[in-house]
């Protein structure tokens, strides 16, 4: 039986869970030799970029700048931080899926309304490349979102708050 299979251990993502939960040492060393086998490769071709539109809005792209076709593209986007009041604030989370994501493109995520630019808003960015799984986040910080912010994206033709 492995030690995840026993009673006293259950897979847990946070260490320090586990830390207090496992109680005994096996469950702890098979838990931090797996996170260890696992390769996070550096993502480097993928970036995020919010530009003005129409109507007050903002769009949200995904930049491919890579020479590498990307399957099976998952966006999930949320808000969080505090109100004028110091109270937590968070949005709902959006999840967006896209079969395949061509090399030097550009998707169009969403819309984003000024009214969240005053908190964190983040982006978790999942796909696969020839097997390979690439997992980044990006975070565009309260007030970041400004047109004081834009630079010109060429992949966009537009000005935009670049995230790279």
């Amino acid at each position: 039986m492995t030690p995840f299979g026993s009673a006293q251990c259950q897979p847990i993502n946070s260490i320090t869970k586990i830390k207090t939960l496992c109680l005994n040492a096996s469950c702890l060393d098979a838990f931090l030799k797996m996170k260890k086998d696992i390769e996070f490769p550096k993502i480097e071709n993928i970036l995020m970029a919010i530009a003005p539109s129409e109507f007050e809005q903002w769009d949200v792209f995904l930049i491919n700048k890579g020479s590498e076709k990307i399957d099976n593209l998952l966006v999930t986007s949320s808000g969080y931080g505090y109100n004028e009041n110091g109270e937590k604030v968070s949005t709902s989370t959006l999840r967006h899926f896209y079969d395949n994501f061509e090399s030097n493109s550009v998707q169009e995520v969403e819309k984003i309304d000024p009214s969240v630019f005053h908190l964190n808003n983040e982006f978790w960015v999942s796909y696969w490349i020839d097997g390979q799984l690439y997992d980044r986040r990006f975070v565009f910080v309260p007030e970041s979102i400004s047109l004081k912010n834009c630079i010109f994206v060429s992949l966009l033709d537009k000005e935009a708050v670049l995230h790279a």
